[in-house]
């Protein structure tokens, strides 16, 4: 994924074409592994790959992140034709049998870009019940203008916060968990990586988090291994 961002970038600024960059997870994800067990989750996330990659060009590029999360790059894509491949989220959630609400779709801050167009796509998200999620809070001064202007549900605190909990960022931390329970949105803590981070995070009242310390990213053919054991 990172060589295929790379070639997106170089191509966007030599012929100056566009691209697009999405992040989803599934929201709720370790409630499926606690009660239904980690083989029947694997199972769920192949699934989950299988149907996006159907959704995708041959251009295109899916990959799972992390223990719960995909990217999907499009290189060389107009905005209609992006929208329209975020649109097709709706049919896997049916194929899936999934709840909407387990499903988050990630934002950053290029999105500002064109704000009421972004506008219009999420709150079309969230009238059917999938999440919105501004990914690596605190890092830009523009993530204060996403509470106002888009229909977020959670906000996730950068792990630049969370590597090194100093008693400055712990004060930002708890700055960054109180607001967003001021406006009733949830939080989650990345990069967690050791016990005592994620003692720290709970102590300051964030309850979720993500991070090498749960899961480190899977590659396919780990994912293939695990389920060849179900």
């Amino acid at each position: 994924m990172s060589k295929k961002l790379d070639e997106a970038l170089s191509s966007s600024s030599r012929y100056n074409q566009s691209f697009a960059l999405m992040f989803l997870d599934l929201d709720r994800f370790k409630n499926v592994n606690d009660t239904l067990g980690h083989n029947t989750g694997d199972l769920l996330l192949s699934k989950v790959a299988a149907w996006l990659q159907k959704c995708i060009r041959g251009t295109d590029t899916a990959a799972r992140l992390g223990s719960d999360e995909y990217a999907i790059l499009l290189p060389a894509i107009s905005r209609e034709s992006a929208q329209r491949i975020a649109e097709q989220v709706e049919p896997i959630l049916e194929r899936t049998g999934l709840s909407p609400e387990w499903l988050t779709i990630e934002i950053t801050e290029s999105m500002t870009a064109d704000a009421a167009h972004a506008l219009q796509i999420l709150d079309r998200l969230r009238s059917i019940g999938i999440q919105v999620s501004i990914d690596d809070f605190g890092t830009d001064y523009s993530s204060f203008s996403y509470l106002s202007r888009f229909p977020i549900t959670k906000l996730k605190i950068d792990q630049s916060f969370v590597r090194d909990l100093t008693e400055n960022r712990q004060a930002i931390v708890k700055a960054i968990i109180d607001l967003a329970q001021n406006l009733n949105l949830k939080v989650i803590a990345e990069g967690v990586e050791s016990n005592e981070q994620a003692e720290l995070l709970l102590a300051l009242n964030c309850t979720e988090a993500q991070g090498y310390l749960y899961a480190k990213p899977f590659s396919p053919e780990e994912i293939e291994k695990r389920l060849s054991k179900c």
